[in-house]
């Protein structure tokens, strides 16, 4: 249940925080439905969930993994814009000749 908690709140904060012009971008969408599907895959399909030890949850759980991602969500939009730590870094480069 953690792996799949962990996953969609991190996709949850990706479709929150990847916008462009007030819309998601395609490398976004497609980035967070294949991360997504790895997920599903994972916890769903025989060997490749018994590969990485990983069980399929129950309803709570699901629940629970539903309510996590929502609440990222909710919690991340309360904080409000923060600052990139690089922006305004000046990088001065020298050619070598």
């Amino acid at each position: 249940m953690a792996f799949g908690a962990i996953t969609a709140t991190q996709l949850g904060q990706t479709l929150s925080l990847g916008r462009a012009e007030g819309a998601l971008t395609p490398p976004v969408l497609a980035a967070v439905g294949g991360s997504g599907g790895f997920t599903l895959a994972a916890m769903y399909v025989p060997p490749l969930a018994g590969f990485l030890g990983l069980t399929a949850p129950t309803i709570p759980g699901i629940l629970l993994i539903a309510g996590a991602a929502i609440a990222s969500v909710l919690l991340a939009g309360g904080v409000g814009e923060v600052e990139h730590p690089l922006r305004g870094l000046r990088v001065r480069v020298r050619a070598r000749c």
